[in-house]
C-alpha cells in the first residue's frame, strides 16, 4: 500500500490519497482507490479521473459538501462495470478555491 501526502492551502485542507497497490488478476477483482480529504469550509466538491489522453473516464463526485473530513472510493471501471485498462490515470479534486492532480499507476 503507498500514500501520497500533500497539502493545499485554503478550502480543501489535505487530501490523502491511499492506493491498492497490490496486483489485481484481470476479471477477478477491481482495483479501487480512497480519496480523503478534509474540507475547512462548505464548497463545491467535484473529483474526477482522467486518462493519460485527458479524456474523463470516471465522474466520482460533483456536488456542494458541507466541512468536514471525507473518505470516497474510487473503483477504475467504466460505466459498463468494465475494469479499465492498465495505464497512468490522473484523479483530479476541484472545489471552488482549487484544483489539486495526483497520478495512480494502474497496473494488473
Amino acid at each position: 500500500m503507498k500514500t501520497l501526502f500533500f497539502y493545499p492551502a485554503s478550502i480543501m485542507l489535505f487530501l490523502l490519497m491511499i492506493s491498492c497497490s497490490s496486483p489485481v488478476e484481470p476479471g477477478t477483482s477491481i482495483q479501487t482507490t480512497n480519496i480523503t480529504f478534509m474540507l475547512v469550509e462548505e464548497s463545491h466538491v467535484s473529483i474526477w479521473v482522467e486518462n493519460a489522453y485527458k479524456t474523463r473516464v470516471i465522474d466520482v463526485r460533483d456536488e456542494p459538501m458541507q466541512a468536514g473530513q471525507y473518505s470516497i472510493s474510487v473503483s477504475f471501471t467504466d460505466s459498463d462495470g468494465v475494469p479499465l485498462p492498465a495505464g497512468i490515470y490522473t484523479i483530479i479534486s476541484q472545489t471552488d478555491q482549487q484544483t489539486v492532480k495526483r497520478s495512480h499507476l494502474l497496473s494488473y
